[in-house]
């Protein structure tokens, strides 16, 4: 039996999309998932919650006046990731992504701080 050399080349293509969707896909040690700026799996995300990034970020920024004694200059950290429907905000990492920092439910607002670790990049971000 001879395969079509489109058949062949349309299937390799397939598995090889489908090889990249799952590298830009991981969890976090208690299983949410986590979706990485620059993907698609990110960006469709992204249009499934009610707060935007800026939103978000204010919120964080309010959070951290009440929460605070002193009125200096507020530092947030970056915003590279999503956990679950959490937008994260953390300090930059020389390598990888830090889940320590504050998370901002995407729906409800509200803020908590988390430590988690951190995460490697996904090989296929677009």
């Amino acid at each position: 039996m001879r395969i079509p050399r489109s058949l062949f080349c349309g299937g390799l293509f397939i598995a090889v999309m489908l090889g990249l969707s799952a590298c830009t896909t991981k969890r976090t040690a208690s299983g949410e998932r986590i979706y990485f700026s620059g993907t698609f799996a990110y960006d469709r995300k992204l249009r499934t919650l009610d707060l935007t990034v800026q939103q978000a970020k204010d919120r964080v920024a309010d959070y951290l006046r009440a929460h605070r004694a002193d009125s200096g200059p507020v530092f947030i950290g970056d915003h590279m990731v999503i956990v679950g429907d959490c937008f994260v905000f953390s300090p930059p990492r020389k390598a990888g992504v830090s889940l320590m920092g504050y998370y901002v439910d995407g729906h409800t607002g509200e803020v908590r701080e988390r430590r988690e670790g951190y995460v490697t990049l996904p090989v296929g971000r677009k």
